[in-house]
């Protein structure tokens, strides 16, 4: 680990720390509110539209079963069976997973003692039990910590990151992804990232049934057409009746059927930029509560340059785990759609808002 030089200077108007954490918990809160505001009506669009499928696919049994309206509860049933049981099962093995694809491996016997005893001093400290350690064998510095809950957390440091920095230096490091543990950042990202899925889960099926309907040769090209010609017959259709019935007939039905399909065509590009939202506001959070556990902002000042300085020089990052990384491992962009998909605020901002929470070291 390298020696502790070249102190940052320090901006006028401190910022407090108490202060700090407090605004980003009341906008994380905001910010999922206007989630659940698009994400239920688009849900329930959603639901309604797997319903009706799976009436069209059960309605030739009605002529065994006689009465057609018997089956409704069992679509109906399947429907939400299907819309809790999945996310759920997604939802627990979401942990498993991103280490799985990390590639991080476990601390070998008599490796990183150094490591696990600033783990353990933050531990005591901030009263979370301690978490596994995993290393992950890239010269890039970086950081990263999952787990569902505090009991199963996990913190993956990369070897470029041990030979970087210095002992205040990582431990300003693992103070953050231990405050995204006790803070649930993990836990929150987990499940709003299974809503975006659920959301995004039609337009991915699309997409795929685009790419096998245009690939030459292909033997299931001729099913692909057929299930795309039936899904946009299905939507044509239902747009037409719903505007048949809120000009027409002037029916609140129908513009609520219009209202929930733009929302459900609109929700999925919504709800990433607020998860995107939310998850810089936790990465500000958890500056914030690393900055009260360890008393030293000046030292994650310089353990952010010296991250950032870093990034793209690595190979690929799996889109799944790059959000949770201490600073996102992919190239950054400019403009304003950039800065509203990223899931990390910007470098500047992080270190000018540390440098106001005190005095450097």
């Amino acid at each position: 680990m390298r020696s502790a030089t070249d102190e940052p200077s320090v901006t006028s108007e401190p910022v407090l720390v108490f202060d700090r954490i407090d605004a980003n918990r009341r906008n994380t809160v905001l910010l999922l509110a206007l989630s659940a505001l698009f994400v239920l009506p688009a849900a329930a669009y959603l639901t309604q539209y797997l319903i009706l499928w799976l009436a069209a696919v059960i309605l030739p049994l009605s002529t065994r079963v006689g009465d057609p309206r018997r089956l409704i509860p069992v679509a109906i049933g399947v429907t939400v069976f299907g819309g809790i049981f999945f996310p759920y099962l997604i939802y627990l093995r979401s942990a498993s997973h991103l280490l799985r694809i990390s590639g991080a491996r476990p601390l070998e016997a008599g490796e990183g003692t150094e490591l696990r005893r600033l783990v353990e001093n933050l531990c005591i400290g901030s009263g979370l039990p301690v978490p596994q350690i995993r290393i992950l064998d890239s010269p890039v510095p970086n950081a990263l910590s999952t787990g569902l809950s505090p009991k199963d957390a996990t913190v993956v440091v990369t070897r470029g990151l041990l030979e970087s920095l210095d002992r205040r230096e990582l431990e300003g490091v693992l103070a953050q992804e231990l405050c995204q543990v006790g803070n649930n950042d993990v836990l929150l990202k987990s499940v709003l990232a299974t809503l975006l899925g659920i959301m995004l889960a039609p337009f991915r099926a699309a997409g795929r049934l685009f790419r096998a309907a245009g690939g030459a040769g292909s033997s299931v090209r001729p099913v692909a057409l057929g299930c795309l010609y039936v899904a946009a017959a299905y939507v044509v259709f239902g747009v037409g009746a719903m505007l048949v019935m809120a000009a027409v007939l002037g029916g609140l039905v129908g513009w609520i059927g219009v209202t929930s399909l733009l929302l459900f065509l609109g929700t999925p590009l919504i709800c990433l930029m607020l998860y995107r939202a939310v998850s810089r506001e936790r990465e500000f959070l958890a500056d914030a509560n690393a900055v009260l556990l360890t008393r030293n902002p000046g030292a994650l000042v310089r353990a952010l340059e010296t991250v950032g300085a870093g990034i793209g020089r690595g190979p690929p990052v799996d889109p799944a785990i790059a959000d949770l990384f201490f600073v996102d491992p992919r190239p950054t962009g400019s403009g304003v759609g950039r800065r509203l998909l990223s899931s990390h605020p910007p470098m500047r901002e992080r270190i000018e808002l540390l440098r106001r929470m005190g005095e450097p070291y």
